[in-house]
């Protein structure tokens, strides 16, 4: 009897291992090798593990005491990831964490290296002071990942959050969203729903949280209780009462965390908010800004560096009435005079433009939309008109320089070639939320292009068929927004192609 379990110890390690390096051998640079398989030994691992546990418990039972040893370590590699998500991670240990990861093959669909970033990124963040030695090693370790799949945007993206940079990890994490499924494995949309909702709870972005925390794919308890708070808080239907608050907050499982917000939301009264469009218009009394005070609100408003859009406003009409006026022109006419400074109008025009330039970086800082802008006065159109070629201007020479880089054949790491698309991605989202409907289609032709040259080079000749499908999926969405049908089609071929 006793040789009967190492028997099967000696198939539970040699089987799976040859079954785990023949799903890593690739028959093509396009297609990921042996999808159907993606896993699959982990599989043959925890059937074989399974029996052998049974046999060693059967042994121990018979009164072999020292088969618990071997029954634990058989234990152990049965729940490589229970253990290493509910025992290694909260404790920070994130080697061991890297090293349990790899058992998990099953979790991470075959992307072993990237769920071991993914480990050990998790466990780092959970740490007191995060580890510089761990994150220089992780880092390194994220280097070397080829294809980059969705585990390893997800681990580069808590990577980012460990080093501060909560806005790189915010738009890596966004991303996910776009993978297809065989390169993205379930508990990669998970972890970056539930990191997307914590850090929009955390900035006070209710309404993103009501979405995410409501959504219907997987979520966990905690995340369901932030979006029915965040539905009490911002009055979104249907807007939960208290009994049913109370009760999603004792099935999660963060209540102590999350108390201080349960009370809070409970405070609020249960009304469901009116639409914008269904509130009566409120004629507020705008104040007269006039000479100084004219010249005081302006310097506050560059101090800041962001306004609210009323305000910028107010400021584009008060000085287009003070350019206009007459006495005005009399009293640099004077002036002038006095001093030999040359023609008034030229004075007044150098002034003018000096005005305009600091209410378009106002507007930029602000995120202005250019229709409010248009529908005013003369001052604020003409601020409108180079506020839509300034972005214009800086997205082409974002996707210029892509276009060229991606024409030379000069090949960055993967990461980095992520990172320019979410670069130009951002650039282009903020051209739209700025420009209106009026911007999107010119703003896509600019994009378009030169995206789709480099999901095409990263397909087709690198390999990388995870982030090339995201770019695809990204593209074909924004085709259909912008009303492009023959770009549409053309990302819906190239979908097809990669799966």
């Amino acid at each position: 009897m006793p040789m009967f379990p190492l028997a099967f110890t000696t198939i539970a390690i040699l089987l799976p291992t040859l079954l785990h390096r023949w799903e890593h051998v690739g028959v093509s640079p396009h297609l990921p090798p042996q999808q159907w398989a993606r896993g699959l030994w982990s599989v043959v691992l925890a059937l074989i593990l399974s029996y052998v546990a049974a046999l060693f418990a059967l042994s121990v039972a018979r009164g072999h005491v020292m088969h618990v040893i071997p029954l634990a370590a058989v234990l152990v590699l049965l729940f490589p990831w229970p253990i290493t998500r509910f025992v290694l991670i909260p404790l920070g240990r994130w080697r061991m964490a890297w090293n349990f990861a790899q058992l998990s093959g099953w979790v991470w669909r075959g992307d072993v290296p990237g769920g071991q970033l993914v480990a050990g990124a998790w466990a780092v963040l959970r740490q007191r002071t995060p580890s510089a030695k761990a994150i220089a090693w992780l880092s390194a370790r994220r280097d070397e990942l080829e294809p980059l799949e969705a585990p390893g945007v997800v681990g580069s993206a808590l990577l980012a959050d460990a080093l501060g940079d909560r806005s790189a990890a915010r738009r890596m994490l966004r991303l996910v969203a776009d993978f297809e499924d065989h390169n993205r494995p379930p508990l990669t949309r998970y972890l970056a729903n539930e990191w997307l909702t914590a850090d929009a709870a955390d900035r006070g972005a209710w309404a993103d949280v009501e979405l995410r925390g409501r959504s219907p794919h997987r979520r966990s308890r905690t995340t369901r209780l932030l979006g029915e708070i965040a539905a009490r808080l911002i009055g979104y239907p249907p807007v939960p009462s208290n009994a049913t608050l109370v009760v999603v907050w004792l099935l999660s499982g963060a209540r102590l965390r999350t108390l201080p917000l349960l009370r809070r939301a409970m405070r609020v009264p249960r009304v469901d908010v009116v639409p914008e469009v269904r509130r009566p218009a409120v004629s507020a009394v705008e104040p007269v800004l006039d000479g100084s005070a004219l010249l005081v609100a302006h310097s506050e408003a560059i101090a800041k560096g962001k306004i609210p859009m009323e305000r910028l406003l107010g400021l584009g009409r008060a000085w287009d009435r003070l350019l206009g006026d007459p006495q005005l022109r009399d009293q640099t006419a004077r002036r002038a005079l006095a001093l030999r400074a040359g023609d008034p109008d030229q004075v007044i025009a150098r002034l003018g433009r000096q005005v305009e330039a600091d209410l378009t970086a106002l507007a930029l800082a602000g995120r202005i939309p250019l229709v409010a802008l248009e529908g005013d006065c003369a001052s604020l159109r003409r601020v409108a008109r180079e506020l839509r070629h300034l972005l214009l201007d800086d997205l082409a020479v974002v996707c210029e320089g892509l276009d060229a880089r991606v024409r030379a054949r000069k090949p960055l790491a993967p990461l980095d070639e992520l990172r320019e698309f979410m670069a130009v991605r951002e650039q282009y989202e903020q051209v739209c939320e700025i420009g209106g409907p009026e911007l999107v289609r010119v703003a896509f032709s600019q994009i378009h292009d030169p995206l789709c040259n480099l999901a095409v080079w990263l397909w087709d000749e690198r390999g990388e068929a995870g982030i090339s499908n995201a770019m695809f999926h990204w593209l074909g969405h924004e085709a259909v927004m912008a009303g492009d049908e023959e770009a549409a089609e053309l990302q819906r071929r190239n979908v097809a192609c990669g799966r």
